[in-house]
C-alpha cells in the first residue's frame, strides 16, 4: 500500500482514548484498536489506507461517533463520514485504494498546451483561448500564469459583447504544420464556423458572446463596462428602460419610503464612494435593499435570478452577480465603519420617528455558530442547549420595529452588555426620557442603579422568589388595543427591591391562578398601561423570528475571523477539561457503585461473588483516589482567563464588518415594510394577521414601466382578489402623493393598477 504521513501522532507506548470504550495504543510502529480492553483491529503506522479502514469499521459497527473518530484520528468529520460511504456503497476495495491528487487525466496535454500558447502569442484573449481549444478559461489562465504569461486589460476588453481584436481579424483559416504537429483538428482552432455549428452546447467561456433569452433584457452598456473595467469610470448612472410585463417591478413601490429613511445618504456621509468601476456605493447598497425585500436571503441567492431581472429594476444592464457583490463587500468591510453607520442610521430614526423612542425595548438574540472556529458558547434557546454562538443586543422602538444594535464578544449577559446600550441611547437622545422595558435576564440592582444614575426608568419581570399578592387585592381592567378588547385582573403594589430600594410592583393573576409581577420606577403611569407595555414585549420576540426566517438575520455573510479583545474573560479550557474528564470518572463511579449493589449479600454469596465484591472496591477505591487527585489539580487552576492567554488559535472572533453592514440594511427593510403596512392597514381588515404576507405579494408583482424625461410610470398587474387590489390602488395613490424620485435620477415616480376590462373578463 501507499504510505503517508499521517495526522494522528501517539508517542511509542502510549494511547489516545477515542471515547470511553475505544482506545488506540501505539507499540513500536503499530497500532492496536482496543475496544474494552480487548485487541480488535491492528495497522501500520504509516499505512493510511489501512487506517482509512479502521475508521471507516470503527464508524460502520457504532463503535464511535463521526466526531469522536475525526477528533482522534485528526481528520474533518466530512473525511470519516466519506470513509465510511465508501465501505457502505463500494466495499473494502473502495477505501483501502485511497489516493490523493487527481483521480483522472489531465484535460490540458502537451499538444494542446502548445496550441494555447501559440494562439495567445496571436494576440487572442483567454476566453476566445477557450472557446476554440475546448477547455475552461481557468485552466487557460493557470498554465498561462505558470508560464509567466498575463492578459493584459486590452486583451480583456476585446472579449466582451460587440469588440474584436486585431489579432482575431487578422487570423487565418488555413491550418499551420505547428498545428498539425499538436494533433488538435485544425477546426477546432481556426474554423468560426465550426464554433456555430457546436453552437447547441456552447463552452462556457463563450456564453458571454450570447444573447440571453430573459424578458427583461436590455442593451449591454458596452462603453461604460469597458471604461469601468480600464478604471476610468466612477459609477454606471441608473438608466430606467421602458417595458412590459416586468418581473418583481412591485418592489419598486418601496423606492419612496426608501427615500424617507436617508439610508443612501447616510451610506455615502459614512463610506464616502467605493472605487472606480461599473457598481459605485449607490447600486450596492441598492442592490442589498432590493434583494432583503425580495427575500433574496445572501448573495449566493442571486444565482436563482437572472441578473437582468433585477438590474433592470436597478435601471442596469445586469445587477452585480455572487463575486462582484461579495468583493463590494469586501471593500466596505475593509474600511471598518459599520458600527458608525449603525449609529448614523439610528440618528437618522431619531430625526424622523422620535415620537415613538419614548419607550425602548431591549434583548438579546442568539445566532448559533456551526464552523469549526473556536468561539465563545452560550444557551442558545431555540434548540435550549449550550453551542458557539454570537449575541446581539436590539433596541427597538415603542411599536416594535428596530432602532439599532451592538454586536457583542463572549456572549455576556444582558446586565452586563446593557452598558454599552446606555452609552448609546445617551449619545442619541441626550437627556430625553426614556423607559426601558427587558425580561428577567437583565435583573440585578446595580443595573436598576445604573439606569437611575442615567436619568432613565425601567419596566421589567419580577424574578423569583416572592411572596404572592391575595387574589382578592386583583380588580378587574378592561383596555383595548388594535380594535381588540383584553381583560386582565391586576394589581398596583409597592415593594422593596435588595440593593435598590422602593419601587412599584404591578401584579397580573392568570386565569390558572399564576401571578406574574412587574416592577417600575415609573410613577406617572396607571397599572393598565404598565401591563400592556411590558407584554407588548413580545412584539420584539416576533421581530426575532420573523427577522430570522425571512431575512436569514442568522447566516453568516462571511466565515472569517478577526483578533480577538486580548484582555476579555474567557472560560479556562483546560479547567473545562478538568471538569469533563471528572464527569466521566464520577459516571463510571455510580456505574461501579450500581453493580456493587447488584451482588448478593455476604452471608449468601459463593467464593465467585467475593471476589467480584473485592474487585469492584479495588475499582471504586481507584477511581475515587483519581477523582480527588484531579479535584485537587482544578481547584489551582483558575476558572476565567485572558483571551491573550489562550492558543493562537482561539484569539480570533467571527468578522463583525460585513455581518453588521448587511444587517443594518436588513433592519432599514424591515422597517419599510412596517411603514407600507401602517399605509395598508386602514383599507385592509386583516392587516394585523395577513398584512405582511400581502406586501410580500405586492413586492414579487408583475408589471409594465413606461419611462419619460421627467417621471416614471409603473403599472402593477391586479392582486389574487378584488379587495386586495383595491388596497394595492389605494397603496400607489398614496405613493405617488410622495412625488419620490428614483435614486440617482430627477425622475417622479408614479404607481398605478392596470385596470380590467369586466367584458374581457367574462369573455
Amino acid at each position: 500500500m501507499v504510505t503517508h504521513n499521517l495526522a494522528l501522532q501517539i508517542p511509542a507506548d502510549s494511547a489516545v482514548d477515542v471515547n470511553r470504550d475505544v482506545r488506540i495504543q501505539q507499540t513500536d510502529e503499530m497500532r492496536v484498536v482496543l475496544v474494552r480492553s480487548v485487541p480488535l483491529l491492528h495497522y501500520a503506522a504509516n499505512d493510511r489506507p489501512a487506517e482509512a479502514l479502521v475508521v471507516a469499521h470503527l464508524r460502520r459497527a457504532g463503535l464511535a461517533k463521526a466526531t469522536e473518530l475525526a477528533r482522534a484520528f485528526g481528520k474533518s468529520r466530512n473525511t470519516v463520514a466519506g470513509y465510511h460511504t465508501r465501505l457502505e456503497r463500494d466495499g473494502v476495495g473502495a477505501v483501502a485504494s485511497l489516493r490523493r491528487g487527481p483521480k483522472g487525466p489531465h484535460k490540458v496535454t502537451a499538444p494542446l498546451e502548445r496550441t494555447i500558447l501559440k494562439l495567445k502569442a496571436q494576440g487572442l484573449p483567454n476566453t476566445q483561448i477557450a472557446a476554440r481549444t475546448g477547455v475552461s478559461e481557468f485552466s487557460v489562465r493557470r498554465l498561462l500564469k505558470r508560464k509567466g504569461q498575463y492578459e493584459s486589460d486590452t486583451q480583456r476588453l476585446t472579449a466582451l459583447p460587440g469588440l474584436v481584436s486585431p489579432a482575431e481579424s487578422s487570423s487565418t483559416s488555413e491550418p499551420t504544420a505547428e498545428d498539425v504537429e499538436t494533433g488538435v483538428p485544425p477546426s477546432l482552432v481556426h474554423d468560426e464556423s465550426n464554433l456555430e455549428r457546436r453552437s447547441e452546447f456552447p463552452p462556457k467561456a463563450a456564453s458571454i458572446q450570447m444573447n440571453r433569452p430573459v424578458h427583461e433584457a436590455v442593451d449591454s452598456r458596452v462603453v461604460e463596462r469597458t471604461l469601468a473595467a480600464v478604471g476610468l469610470l466612477h459609477e454606471a448612472e441608473p438608466q430606467l428602460v421602458a417595458g412590459r410585463q416586468l418581473r418583481c417591478v412591485g418592489v419598486l413601490l418601496a423606492i419612496p419610503l426608501l427615500s424617507q429613511t436617508r439610508l443612501l445618504e447616510v451610506a455615502q456621509r459614512v463610506y464616502g464612494s467605493l472605487k472606480n468601476g461599473f457598481y459605485g456605493l449607490r447600486s450596492t447598497m441598492l442592490t442589498l435593499f432590493l434583494m432583503a425585500l425580495l427575500r433574496i436571503k445572501n448573495p449566493e441567492g442571486l444565482k436563482r435570478y437572472p441578473p437582468e431581472i433585477l438590474g433592470r429594476l436597478l435601471g442596469l444592464d445586469r445587477s452585480p452577480e455572487v463575486k462582484t457583490l461579495r468583493r463590494k463587500l469586501h471593500e466596505l468591510a475593509g474600511r471598518g465603519r459599520a458600527h458608525e453607520f449603525v449609529r448614523e442610521t439610528a440618528r437618522q430614526i431619531v430625526r424622523e420617528d422620535e415620537d415613538v423612542l419614548g419607550y425602548l425595548y431591549v434583548d438579546g438574540h442568539v445566532r448559533s455558530y456551526y464552523g469549526r472556529r473556536s468561539i465563545p458558547k452560550t444557551r442558545v434557546p431555540k434548540r435550549r442547549m449550550i453551542l458557539p454562538a454570537t449575541t446581539d443586543y436590539w433596541v427597538n422602538d415603542a411599536d416594535g420595529d428596530p432602532f439599532f444594535f451592538i454586536t457583542t464578544e463572549g456572549n455576556p449577559f444582558l446586565n452586563r452588555a446593557f452598558s454599552r446600550v446606555l452609552d448609546e441611547v445617551k449619545q442619541l437622545l441626550g437627556e430625553r426620557g426614556v423607559t426601558f422595558l427587558f425580561d428577567r435576564g437583565g435583573w440585578s440592582a446595580e443595573l436598576f442603579r445604573a439606569i437611575r444614575d442615567y436619568g432613565y426608568d425601567f419596566i421589567t419581570y419580577r424574578k423569583k422568589p416572592y411572596r404572592d399578592f391575595a387574589r382578592s387585592s386583583f380588580e378587574r381592567c378592561e383596555f383595548v388595543e388594535q380594535g381588540r378588547s383584553y381583560e386582565r385582573w391586576l394589581v398596583d403594589r409597592t415593594v422593596r427591591l435588595k440593593g435598590f430600594g422602593l419601587v412599584r410592583c404591578v401584579g397580573r393573576l392568570c386565569d390558572d391562578g399564576h401571578q406574574t409581577h412587574m416592577i417600575t420606577t415609573r410613577k406617572d403611569l396607571s397599572r393598565d398601561e404598565i401591563a400592556q407595555r411590558m407584554f407588548r414585549r413580545w412584539r420584539q420576540e416576533n421581530f426575532f423570528k420573523y427577522m430570522s426566517e425571512n431575512y436569514a438575520l442568522d447566516a453568516l455573510v462571511s466565515y472569517d475571523v478577526e483578533p480577538a479583545e486580548p484582555d476579555r474573560l474567557t472560560s479556562n479550557p483546560a479547567h473545562k477539561k478538568l471538569s469533563w474528564q471528572i464527569r466521566n470518572l464520577r459516571q463510571d463511579l455510580a456505574d461501579l457503585h450500581r453493580r456493587l449493589g447488584e451482588l448478593e449479600p455476604i452471608g449468601e454469596s459463593r467464593s465467585d461473588s467475593k471476589a467480584d465484591r473485592t474487585a469492584l472496591l479495588e475499582q471504586i477505591q481507584k477511581l475515587q483516589q483519581k477523582i480527588e487527585v484531579l479535584c485537587k489539580k482544578r481547584r489551582q487552576l483558575p476558572t476565567r482567563i485572558r483571551v491573550s492567554e489562550l492558543p493562537p488559535e482561539s484569539q480570533v472572533r467571527l468578522e463583525t464588518e460585513r455581518k453588521t453592514l448587511t444587517d443594518i440594511i436588513k433592519m432599514m427593510a424591515y422597517r419599510v415594510e412596517s411603514a407600507l403596512l401602517v399605509l395598508i392597514r386602514p383599507d385592509y381588515s386583516r392587516a394585523e394577521q395577513e398584512g405582511r404576507q400581502l406586501i410580500q405579494e405586492i413586492m414579487h408583482a408583475s408589471g409594465d414601466m413606461d419611462v419619460h424625461p421627467d417621471q416614471v410610470t409603473i403599472t402593477l398587474e391586479p392582486l389574487s382578489s378584488p379587495h386586495r387590489t383595491r388596497v394595492l390602488e389605494k397603496l400607489c395613490h398614496d405613493l405617488t402623493e410622495q412625488r419620490a424620485t428614483y435614486p440617482g435620477t430627477h425622475q417622479l415616480l408614479r404607481y398605478r393598477v392596470r385596470t380590467v376590462d369586466p367584458c374581457t373578463v367574462s369573455g
